[in-house]
């Protein structure tokens, strides 16, 4: 039944990132679905029926909310680009261009199609689309209203799935839509705008609704919005105005960042999820059935500190351990130690955990540096001193005299 996502996917120069990417939610919560994950480094969201996914910058993903069909059980792995969430399945797009299903599969959602050449992904109720680099369109799941029957042609760039219908943007600003839409099923006492927009100036599409209601937004190059489908909510009365970046379509309710980091939601709002947050510092939005959830960027608290522990002593080849354990960072997560023996800078280990062992090469002090880098890649350093116990214990002896 119910909905699609506008999924944006941000990217940053390494070492340059100076903000953190959290998720805001809002509506309905009867599943969880607005109880959002912990951290500060997502940089792509999909909502769906009653469950959510996340991308984070690593390239793992999070899913939260409904999932009595494990469609919320995301897969392990770093190397996904994006996410799209269905009713009550997920599909994912990994780096090497091949995708991954999990949860519901009575329809074949998740039987996804071989290949690595996909570039982008959508999931609609019980189908889905897939964008190939070739710009062909490949769907599979439901095709009991034609919503899998993807037009001919290697001129598109973007994809949207509704509830059982789906929206594709051909590449000179044009749209394709097939599949149920309201008016394919008789008015049963709601408006319905049937009318499909026309013209070549789109640049980015979304679809919404249930199984028998759907309706869908596309973004216009001058920053307008057009609709079309089931207008019973007022879901596609768009507001006025050219200053819009992104759009996403709920069961029955619209979603729209502005280009100055605001958000407007309009039509359904029996669960609060037209009662968008205010702000100027979002940078993405998805809709789900009755909740939205959006992508907010806030200034970072600092950078980490790093802790390289107390001072050791050790005799010559003694093995000793370097503990960086108790580093932190406030607003984020630290991702990589590195231990350096100075002054030759000889990196002796770098990875994920915090200690690591070395020996004691007999010097009289041995100065050994922590770097830390957190989720933002922003950097700290430390350092500890091994003092040579023989030499340790002559002056300790000598002091005594």
């Amino acid at each position: 039944m119910w909905v699609i996502t506008v999924l944006v996917v941000i990217g940053w120069p390494a070492g340059e990132r100076a903000f953190a990417e959290r998720i805001v939610a809002w509506g309905m919560n009867q599943d969880g679905q607005c109880n959002v994950p912990e951290g500060r480094d997502y940089v792509a969201i999909s909502a769906r029926f009653k469950h959510n996914l996340a991308l984070r910058a690593d390239g793992s993903i999070v899913g939260w909310g409904q999932n009595n069909h494990g469609q919320s059980n995301a897969p392990a792995g770093k190397d996904f680009t994006m996410v799209a969430a269905g009713l009550v399945h997920s599909l994912a797009l990994k780096a090497d261009g091949t995708l991954l299903a999990w949860g519901y599969n009575a329809n074949g959602e998740c039987n996804v199609p071989q290949g690595n050449d996909f570039v982008a992904i959508a999931a609609g109720d019980n189908h889905n689309l897939a964008l190939k680099s070739d710009g062909t369109i490949v769907a599979w799941g439901d095709n009991d209203y034609g919503q899998r029957n993807a037009p001919d042609g290697n001129d598109f760039v973007a994809i949207a799935a509704g509830g059982s219908f789906s929206v594709a943007l051909r590449a000179d600003g044009s749209l394709a839509v097939w599949g149920r839409l309201c008016d394919s099923i008789g008015p049963l006492g709601k408006s319905c705008l049937s009318i499909i927009p026309a013209g070549y100036s789109y640049i980015a599409i979304a679809a919404g609704g249930s199984s028998f209601l759907g309706h869908g937004l596309a973004l216009r190059i001058d920053g307008s919005i057009a609709a079309w489908g089931s207008n019973d909510q007022k879901q596609c009365d768009v507001p006025a105005g050219s200053g819009f970046t992104a759009i996403a379509a709920g069961e029955s309710h619209s979603l729209a960042l502005k280009s100055d980091g605001s958000l407007v939601a309009w039509g359904r709002n029996d669960y609060g999820q037209c009662d968008a947050p205010a702000g100027n510092d979002f940078l993405a939005v998805s809709a789900g059935s009755r909740h939205c959830i959006a992508l907010l960027t806030e200034p970072k608290v600092g950078h980490p500190t790093a802790d390289a522990a107390k001072d050791l002593s050790a005799r010559a080849n003694e093995e000793v351990t370097l503990d960086g354990s108790k580093s932190s960072d406030a607003d984020g997560q630290i991702v990589l130690y590195t231990w350096k023996r100075l002054p030759d800078d000889v990196i002796i280990y770098s990875g994920t955990e915090p200690t690591c062992k070395t020996r004691a090469l007999g010097r009289a002090e041995e100065v050994f540096e922590l770097t830390v880098t957190d989720n933002d890649m922003l950097t700290a350093s430390d350092t500890v001193v091994i003092i040579n116990q023989i030499l340790k214990d002559l002056e300790d002896r000598l002091a005594g005299m």
